[in-house]
């Protein structure tokens, strides 16, 4: 009997599933694939997030140590010069190590002159370091409160931008959120212009004329 109008034989339906069957298989496995994929890039970016962590909460405590050290320093009732030595060289280490996690934003337009890690200006998360070293060096006379109390800010500070790099409320975080981070002015700032660090600008800028009249006196 032949096939009134455009009916659909069995034999149509047939050959339908004969190459529709194999099209939802490939589209099936291709969609699992692109899946399997995405999940262990994010496995991947996890794990490799999670090793940068480990070295990052390690450099961490040990500037936070290193810091906190710099502080009873400032407090103790004799100065101990060789431990203030000792403490400033620690930190200047730390904040070339800090270096390696957080290289300086490349805008070619700073310190051309200066070797590659060294040029541009540096991230916020390095200041507090930087600034801890110098307040350091200037203490003479023990207790120096003034001393002391710039450097529990630094340490503060420093202590805010690692817990923001280290994100410690999000056990899965990723690479590419490192990144994002990175990118970021409120961590990446490079102006120096956050109040502890003007705090110790200004104190480190009082010292410095204190010193140049006292040895000008001394050389009259």
């Amino acid at each position: 009997m032949e096939n009134p109008g455009n009916l659909i034989t069995s034999d149509h339906l047939l050959d339908i599933f004969k190459w529709a069957i194999p099209l939802l298989i490939s589209c099936f496995a291709l969609g699992k694939s692109m899946r399997d994929s995405r999940r262990n890039k994010l496995e991947n970016s996890t794990r490799a997030r999670q090793q940068f962590n480990a070295e990052l909460r390690r450099w961490t405590n040990d500037s936070i140590g290193t810091l906190s050290d710099a502080i009873m320093l400032s407090r103790q009732i004799e100065l101990d010069q060789a431990r203030v030595e000792n403490t400033i060289s620690k930190l200047s280490a730390l904040a070339d190590q800090g270096r390696l996690l957080f290289p300086n934003p490349k805008f070619g337009v700073h310190g051309v002159e200066n070797e590659e890690a060294y040029q541009d200006f540096r991230p916020r998360i390095l200041d507090w370091l930087i600034y801890g070293l110098r307040i350091c060096g200037t203490i003479r006379v023990v207790p120096d409160t003034e001393a002391s109390r710039s450097l529990v800010q630094l340490k503060r500070g420093f202590t805010s931008d690692a817990q923001m790099a280290i994100d410690p409320r999000n056990l899965f975080t990723t690479m590419e959120d490192l990144q994002e981070l990175l990118s970021t002015g409120a961590f990446m700032d490079n102006t120096q212009q956050h109040a502890s660090l003007l705090a110790a600008e200004i104190l480190l800028n009082e010292r410095r004329r204190n010193a140049a009249q006292t040895n000008h006196k001394s050389g009259a």
